[in-house]
């Protein structure tokens, strides 16, 4: 027959008063677990208030929810999502290595030393590029279809507008076929080492010879004190030539192969011969021709 336990009995109360004693009431002022573990379930709730210390290795799991100033030294190693949302200052180097990548907001700082911010891109090397903007380091620039060389060399690829005074201290070369637009003026470049000016209603073209066309009824070359045309022969092909002053030649004024007017001698080739008429023309000591009338 089972023996039968009285757990009202002097024993088993006695034994429940000193678990309820030694469980909940004795004081823990010096406590050492040699080689053991210490455990706290069932959503066990632990209380220090003065220091906990740890030598060793502190491992959690779960949420650590930490208030108060934190104070962390040596080498902290955060892995995972690391957030922080309020005010935050480094008064050391910061460092991103290799893999890593500083983001804020459209801005992202690579290890590599490349960088975007927002719609700006910075490559390693140091060029910076925009759309269709790009600087180099070596000084060579891109702004659209305007090119700008590491010498200085200027491309544009679409029109160019200047609207300020301007100097030019160089040449200015034109490729062939291309011109120069001055109003109605236009220079232009043939090629072959031949040039053209076109003017409303003419055009002057130059390469080993000069050429003019003028469609204006009058054309007019003036010069304040003086114009000069030389060469070996100038000729004047016109129906009429007219001199609005004085002619002054220095050499020989000819008509034909044997008329000849000069400073000293009058020559007059091939007149018509007459028996009827008498001497009607006197030269005086000064070379001056008379006509005689009496």
């Amino acid at each position: 027959m089972a023996r039968t336990v009285d757990l009202t009995g002097e024993n088993v109360t006695r034994q429940q008063r000193k678990d309820r004693q030694y469980g909940t009431k004795t004081d823990l002022s010096s406590t050492v677990v040699d080689r053991g573990s210490t455990h706290w379930m069932n959503e066990s709730y632990v209380a220090i208030d003065g220091v906990l210390d740890v030598t060793g290795t502190l491992n959690g799991s779960g949420t650590n929810n930490l208030s108060g100033t934190n104070n962390l030294s040596g080498t902290n190693n955060l892995s995972g999502s690391n957030h922080l949302t309020g005010p935050t200052d480094v008064a050391g180097n910061f460092a991103i290595v290799s893999g890593g990548l500083f983001t804020a907001g459209d801005s992202q700082i690579r290890p590599d030393g490349s960088a975007t911010f927002g719609g700006l891109d910075i490559s390693p090397d140091g060029t910076l590029a925009a759309g269709s903007f790009e600087l180099n380091p070596d000084g060579s620039a891109k702004f659209g279809l305007f090119d700008i060389a590491a010498n200085g060399d200027l491309v544009s690829k679409g029109s160019l507008s200047i609207d300020g005074p301007t100097t030019l201290k160089n040449n200015l070369t034109v490729d062939p076929s291309k011109k120069i637009i001055l109003g109605g003026l236009v220079l232009e470049n043939q090629g072959a080492g031949t040039a053209q000016m076109n003017v409303p209603g003419g055009a002057i073209s130059a390469s080993n010879a000069l050429g003019m066309s003028l469609n204006h009824d009058t054309v007019q070359v003036s010069g304040q004190s003086k114009v000069t045309l030389e060469s070996t022969i100038i000729n004047l092909n016109a129906p009429q030539t007219s001199v609005n002053g004085n002619l002054v030649v220095t050499g020989t004024i000819k008509a034909g192969a044997t008329t000849e007017l000069s400073q000293n001698r009058l020559r007059v080739g091939s007149l018509p011969n007459t028996t009827v008429a008498t001497a009607n023309v006197h030269v005086d000591s000064n070379g001056i021709f008379y006509r005689v009338t009496a």
